[in-house]
């Protein structure tokens, strides 16, 4: 049943949802669709509606007002168009554009009791409420004069016929909304706040950024294409007849963006009122950036570009073509934080200014996004991987918290090996297995088999350098990092016992800090000798270097913490180690740098940790070698891997040297407090 003073219409009532033609939009700054009024443009030419003779006035001006007003809710424009008095007014190319430019989602027009005036001209009151696309609703009353005239014809023409005792509409732009007229038209407005910046963990702006708006046409939107010409050359140093040159191309798409200017934030607010109203012109924001940034660190950061379609899927309804958002890095994941929500308005305007507002929604300020980063300590790790000819990858984190210092990938190619790659961690990982030993009871003096090789299922495993010294101490198989002593270690620590010595380390611990990030993978193992190879890090187990910083760091802090890149990140629960087990380990780890494979690398006094040389399959039938360090020093744990660059002790662990070393220098000069 219809609502009071509501038809139906067809079994429904007159109300239509429409996907409406939206604008461009712009970051940071404004971008304007206006509705041009349209003079002397055909229309359609259909009769209107007769009540036949002696009919009664009244019922036959409702009847054409219920048609037309079917008419408009349906976007039937010919239909519409046909039951108006001048053919001459382009109504329906009118009421498309209002349509179009307000974004109108769905449409309710109902008619109230007519009246007839003393010339038979019938007038039927209407309310009508529009649901505009991401605004809201629009109400407004107005009212249909239907009268019973000859059709009246554009300049020139032959006069319109209609049948005897045909009525039509006499329009009007009121008609659309009672403050509309030929001199005004209908815009929508969107403006975002500038976009807030990225802080580094010291709480100051990565960079700064700079905002550049562009100028530009919408050929669909230019009704006086003289005016506009003049309009921006006098704002800008376009010379008008290169704008009605590009206007005069005839491969422009209607609603595409074609730019002719570019001027700076500050210098753009000086001249915008000069063309904010002018038909035709469009404006967009673009965001660059300016400072001394890490290259490395760009990665993390992110990029800015266009919202694609693939992107207007995955973010907010607020976005729509033409807006400039995060497009990878934190700038991405946190763009509707970086970004706020924009201003919005649907307007009545003309040359002078506004002349109503339709509906406004308050826009949101942008909140920033503080990083984990130290800015000195990222580029002590650039120069620390600067001469390595093989792929390297580099992560410091605050043992004490998690968060991440400096992450350094290189070559910086689109592959984060720091944060995001999964590599075997070889003799690395025996930090885990040598802690579910203590944990089972094993002692620092505790002796252990070392023999040269194990027989693990069809293959022997063997110690690198051939070593083989026989029975040693548990602390001397940890420093010389024998493999079929720890093997031999994790097969007596069986699968259950190693998977939970790992899980205490993080392993298989979901986390994530904003930006593209794994951690470490211990799939159970299904057998003795795979178990035996997964004790000292190969097999299936995985590990990103950023996550085997957070296994040295859990020994050097006391917990295992979740490494991220982000300071408000919601992170797991800290996993506490047993102090006990932490003590041995921590003495483990130093008698690898001061009588252990760390030995030669250079490490720095109080450095510990744990060096690595993980087998993998090259993929020619080949077996390469990545080689390995995690350790720490003072507040940081580092872990430092080079791909297929050979062993952990000569070629990882300096690496570590040089960045602990400066590190230790940038730290000392760091005033107290």
């Amino acid at each position: 049943m219809p609502r009071p003073g509501e038809t139906m219409v067809g079994g429904r009532r007159r109300t239509a949802g429409r996907t409406a033609i939206y604008g461009l939009l712009a970051l940071g700054a404004v971008a304007i669709l206006s509705f041009v009024v349209l003079r002397g443009a055909p229309g359609g030419g259909q009769d209107g509606t007769s009540p036949g003779p002696g009919g009664d006035p009244a019922a036959a001006g409702v009847a054409v007002a219920d048609a037309f007003l079917d008419a408009w809710a349906a976007e039937d424009w010919e239909r519409l168009q046909s039951l108006t008095v001048d053919q001459g007014l382009d109504a329906a190319e009118v009421h498309r554009q209002a349509d179009a430019i307000l974004g109108i989602s769905e449409a309710t027009y109902t008619p109230g009791a007519p009246t007839v005036d003393a010339d038979g001209e019938v007038q039927v009151p209407f309310d009508a409420r529009w649901e505009l696309e991401r605004l809201g609703e629009v109400s407004f009353s107005s009212t249909l004069s239907v009268r019973q005239p000859q059709r009246e014809a554009a300049p020139g023409a032959s006069a319109a016929p209609t049948p005897r005792g045909g009525y039509a509409v006499d329009w009007w732009y009121s008609v659309v909304h009672p403050d509309l007229n030929p001199d005004r038209r209908f815009q929508r407005v969107r403006e975002y706040p500038p976009r807030a910046p990225i802080l580094d963990a010291a709480g100051e702006p990565i960079v700064t950024s700079g905002e550049q708006v562009v100028i530009g046409v919408q050929p669909q939107r230019v009704t006086e294409p003289e005016q506009l010409a003049e309009a921006l050359a006098a704002a800008t140093d376009v010379a008008p007849g290169e704008v009605m040159a590009l206007l005069a191309r005839d491969d422009l798409e209607p609603a595409g963006f074609y730019e002719v200017a570019e001027l700076p934030r500050a210098a753009f607010e000086q001249i915008r009122a000069d063309l904010y109203l002018v038909p035709g012109v469009s404006f967009r924001a673009r965001t660059t950036r300016e400072g001394d940034v890490p290259e490395s660190l760009d990665r993390y950061l992110g990029r800015l570009g266009e919202v694609t379609e693939e992107l207007l899927g995955e973010l907010d309804g607020e976005y729509g073509p033409g807006d400039v958002v995060g497009t990878s890095g934190l700038e991405r994941a946190f763009e509707e934080r970086l970004s706020g929500k924009p201003a919005q308005e649907a307007l009545i305007t003309e040359s002078a200014g506004i002349v109503d507002s339709l509906v406004y929604i308050e826009g949101a300020a942008p909140a920033p996004v503080e990083t984990t980063f130290d800015l000195e300590l990222q580029r002590a790790a650039e120069r620390a991987v600067q001469g390595v000819e093989q792929p390297v990858a580099l992560v410091a984190v605050d043992h004490a918290t998690g968060a991440v210092r400096a992450a350094v990938s290189a070559p910086n190619d689109e592959f984060d090996r720091a944060l995001a790659g999964q590599y075997p961690p070889g003799s690395t990982f025996k930090i885990v297995t040598a802690a579910a030993a203590l944990e089972a009871g094993a002692r620092l003096e505790s002796r252990v088999a070392c023999p040269p090789a194990l027989r693990l299922g069809d293959r022997d495993l063997r110690n690198a350098g051939g070593i083989g010294p026989g029975e040693i101490s548990f602390i001397e198989a940890f420093a010389v990092s024998c493999n079929t002593a720890f093997a031999q270690i994790g097969i007596d620590a069986e699968a259950q016992g190693l998977a939970a010595a790992a899980e205490r380390f993080g392993f298989g611990v979901d986390y994530g800090a904003g930006v593209s990030m794994r951690g470490g993978g211990f799939p159970l193992p299904e057998s003795g000798p795979e178990l035996g190879r997964a004790a000292i890090g190969q097999s299936r187990v995985t590990v990103s270097p950023m996550h085997m910083a957070s296994v040295a760091g859990a020994v050097a802090s006391g917990a295992w913490r979740a490494p991220h890149v982000v300071a408000d990140a919601r992170l797991p629960e800290p996993i506490p180690m047993d102090q006990a087990t932490r003590a041995a380990l921590t003495e483990m780890m130093r008698a690898v740098v001061t009588g252990g494979t760390a030995t030669s690398a250079g490490l720095p006094e109080g450095a510990a940790g744990k060096t690595g040389t993980a087998e993998f399959d090259r993929g020619d039938g080949e077996l390469g070698n990545h080689a390995w360090f995690a350790g720490w020093r003072g507040p940081l744990a580092v872990a430092v891997v080079v791909e297929d660059g050979g062993g952990g002790g000569s070629v990882a662990a300096p690496i570590a040297a040089r960045f602990l070393d400066e590190a230790a220098e940038l730290q000392a000069g760091q005033p107290e407090g």
